[in-house]
């Protein structure tokens, strides 16, 4: 029998807790943060993030000629690898989705690298989980080009952070502060978005301000909140963070004006995927600049998109081990300047919260699906705070009893069992007018 290490990790004292996710983190940080990792670093402080990399990228195309997958792509489109030495060659080759994917994750794999390899997990915005192998050097490029983005905008390497993301790190029955776990290895203090509410907002507020924290980070929707409830509760402007950064959700305008009105703050965000078939980071001077060093991001319009809108496909050039070339990233963004190819935003994930009874507000819950991997698109619908309704495609291999049970669990795990889970069984979602699926709908 399987052991649900998270469930196990969620159920232990606080201290136990304490110690066993620094024990984690510690490992996780010595893997990320190795030599290897500053090589690239230093590498990447040096060149242009919107010149492609031709010759990684050949590279590249070279190992993914020799899975199965990839060997009959090229040979069907009469794409000659050898032969590549430019960009508009790759549109020889079909784009792919998730699902197609997933139906190949076989074929797709690399067995020569799986030995230097981890598993990575990613959800995205239509909630369908994909579990698949990372190499090492692409965990260690990933963070250096994230960490790049972070260096240019002035926060240093080994800043303490306050981490404000979607993972639940504490028991839901928790009744008393602290509402955080301290991180030391990786210098964060992850706050637990499941307890903030009204009544617990002033231990939030008073652990940032006690440790001076300088940089904040995590979904838009958490630090926006943590704003409202300030601002609700009549606490004091805070001038001890100097930096805001965002990932994993679009930021709204509205939601920037709501945190500016608390924290005298610089606020940057960036788009990633686990996947890490595309990047783009915003910089100093407010433009989002596409990191084609990393990975190269095509932008391609399509018919029902208004002339403005973009999908991002991407193609890695480092995950060897599952290489995913012309990748639907499902997202979608918008441009200022079609001419000079402005980017406005990154309009891909919105979300909205579900609520639970004791005030707190959850986003950014795709993560729900990351190891439900029989699912091919997911919804949630709330419309009274008893009950949340979850629309799901099942794909061929999804088992009702197995499943079910698993994705009611996932949702317990942050919802606790003051929310009913309801599951309904679809063949295809209702999609918005751009074509995207809207993970989150509340009709609070």
């Amino acid at each position: 029998m399987k052991i649900d290490l998270e469930k196990l990790y969620l159920s232990l004292p606080y201290i136990f807790q304490l110690c066993f996710l620094n024990l984690q983190s510690l490992i996780i940080f010595r893997r990320r943060y190795n030599s290897d990792f500053f090589t690239y670093l230093n590498s990447y402080s040096k060149s242009n993030p919107e010149i492609v990399n031709i010759n990684d990228l050949k590279k590249f195309l070279v190992e993914a000629e020799k899975t199965i997958f990839w060997k009959k792509i090229f040979k069907k489109y009469n794409f000659k690898v050898k032969k590549f030495n430019d960009l508009k060659n790759l549109e020889k080759l079909p784009i792919l989705n998730k699902k197609i994917v997933k139906e190949n994750i076989n074929d797709i794999i690399n067995l020569k690298y799986l030995n230097t390899s981890k598993n990575n997990h990613t959800s995205g915005t239509t909630g369908s989980g994909l579990i698949f192998p990372e190499t090492r050097e692409m965990e260690n490029r990933q963070w250096a080009i994230w960490w790049r983005y972070r260096i240019k905008v002035g926060i240093k390497f080994g800043t303490w952070c306050g981490w404000f993301g979607g993972r639940s790190i504490l028991n839901l029955n928790k009744k008393s502060a602290p509402y955080w776990i301290n991180n030391y290895p990786m210098r964060m203090t992850m706050f637990s978005a499941h307890h903030l509410n009204s009544k617990t907002v002033k231990f939030y507020y008073d652990k940032i301000c006690d440790k001076k924290l300088s940089w904040l980070h995590g979904y838009p929707s958490q630090i926006t909140l943590l704003s409202n409830l300030i601002i609700e509760n009549n606490l004091e402007i805070n001038d001890s963070v100097k930096y805001i950064t965002f990932g994993a959700e679009n930021f709204l305008e509205s939601q920037r004006i709501i945190i500016k009105k608390v924290f005298k703050a610089e606020i940057y965000q960036h788009y990633g995927l686990s996947e890490g078939v595309s990047n783009i980071s915003l910089n100093t001077s407010n433009e989002f600049i596409p990191d084609q060093d990393f990975a190269y991001s095509e932008f391609i319009s399509k018919k029902k998109l208004p002339k403005n809108q973009y999908h991002i496909i991407g193609t890695n050039y480092y995950n060897f081990a599952f290489p995913l070339i012309r990748y639907d990233t499902g997202d979608i963004l918008t441009t200022y300047d079609n001419k000079n190819f402005k980017i406005k935003s990154i309009d891909g994930r919105n979300e909205d919260y579900i609520t639970l009874k004791n005030g707190a507000k959850l986003g950014r819950l795709d993560h729900i699906f990351k190891d439900i991997i029989n699912v091919e698109e997911a919804q949630i619908l709330q419309e009274s705070l008893d009950e949340i309704i979850v629309n799901i495609v099942p794909n061929k291999k999804f088992n009702k009893i197995i499943d079910e049970k698993l994705i009611i669990s996932e949702f317990q795990k942050r919802t606790g069992k003051y929310l009913s889970i309801n599951i309904r069984y679809q063949k295809k979602i209702k999609r918005t007018k751009n074509g995207k699926l809207k993970f989150v709908i509340s009709k609070l």
